[in-house]
């Protein structure tokens, strides 16, 4: 064997690398700030097997869970005391294969203070629903995570985390904390929501919200006065409302959104965009449920959302296109980004802004400049 799974791990934090990719036909890499890095170029199909295998026997994991069921495979692993990986393993053309997804204890502290205050405070909430959104490994769960230790350290709460698996161990400070395992701690994701009810968390984290029964639970905890923080893998906004309200049959479709325009405090979606000579910076764009999304949620009109964010004074600055325009104004982000990230709806509306930035630039006033300036 080329490595042994512990040097490769070890290897993946000195280069502080998010995730290792190991897959049959394919070089050992990293996956660092969002981009592939080989690690070892060329390696033989059974090496790559003989090494998830070798996660296994760490984990003390049975690899027949895995070669004999037709699912996947989640499970954590530790490399040290601080350090743990969250496996995800899976078949490909018959073949085992891996990606293990980092987590330090210690970095939770500086990536937090990467995330905007505002952000954090909304874990302060007595109760409703926070959802936050984005696609795989832009960091909604290192985002929940630095909310709920927020609470840890400043107030005396309950929190209850429902995750598979569970990624940061949190150690009590002023809360009591409760960290459920699905599939391990408690049968599915709707049991253990709904046991939650009768425990008297103040905040409930669900490291994935999906399907009808945990959704409807979800809500029926957000009514019922506790904090729920949940993640989604949608794109913005507009996709995450659309995807609750997909769980559910037409028939429910009214009573849904009268529930979710009722509970919603605000939908949180980042992104992980590249700035001008560094790699891997996460924006944030918040949609807080004002009166006018309320209603667009109340009469299932989630399509308007967009034009509704962009025509309300309160809700423009915090929009995808503002930060990228922003970003664009402090020399953050090119204008190649600006135009790839914004909403396709809103590209000539960015354009149309970024002439605006250079020509306040050419005199020597673009921090005068304000978002829907013309």
């Amino acid at each position: 064997m080329f490595m042994n799974i512990e040097e490769i791990m070890e290897e993946c934090v000195k280069c502080n690398a998010s995730d290792i990719l190991l897959v049959p036909g394919s070089p050992v890499s990293f996956q660092v700030n969002g981009f592939l890095r080989t690690y070892i170029e060329f390696i033989p199909d059974d090496e790559v097997a003989a090494l998830v295998k070798e996660v296994y026997r760490k984990a003390s994991r049975d690899v027949e869970n895995l070669m004999s069921g037709k699912k996947d495979d989640d499970f954590i692993v530790q490399l040290n005391e601080k350090v743990r990986f969250r496996v995800n393993a899976f078949r490909t053309l018959g073949n085992p294969a891996a990606v293990l997804r980092c987590v330090q204890d210690n970095m939770l502290e500086t990536i937090s203070q990467s995330i905007p205050e505002k952000i954090i405070k909304y874990s302060e909430l007595s109760s409703g629903l926070i959802l936050i959104s984005g696609s795989p490994g832009s960091g909604k769960t290192t985002t929940a995570a630095a909310m709920l230790e927020h609470n840890n350290r400043n107030h005396k709460k309950h929190i209850i985390t429902l995750e598979d698996p569970v990624e940061y161990r949190m150690k009590a400070d002023k809360c009591v904390i409760s960290q459920r395992d699905i599939y391990t701690d408690v049968a599915d994701y709707e049991t253990a929501i709904a046991s939650c009810l009768r425990e008297r968390p103040n905040i409930i984290f669900i490291g994935e919200l999906r399907g009808q029964k945990a959704t409807e639970a979800a809500l029926k905890a957000a009514e019922s006065g506790m904090l729920v923080i949940a993640t989604l893998h949608t794109k913005g906004a507009t996709d995450t409302l659309s995807r609750i309200l997909q769980n559910f049959p037409a028939n429910h479709a009214e009573s849904v959104s009268m529930q979710l325009a009722n509970t919603l405090r605000v939908i949180i979606y980042q992104k992980l965009i590249d700035r001008i000579g560094e790699h891997g910076t996460v924006v944030f764009e918040t949609v807080e449920n004002i009166t006018a999304i309320s209603n667009l949620i109340r009469d299932r009109k989630i399509r308007q959302l967009k034009n509704v964010q962009h025509s309300n004074p309160d809700l423009l600055p915090c929009s995808m296109e503002a930060k990228l325009l922003y970003a664009y104004r402090d020399g953050k982000f090119s204008r190649e980004v600006v135009t790839e990230y914004a909403d396709p709806e809103y590209r000539s509306w960015s354009e149309t802004q970024m002439k605006v930035i250079d020509m306040l630039r050419n005199s020597g006033k673009a921090d005068e400049y304000r978002i829907g300036q013309a």
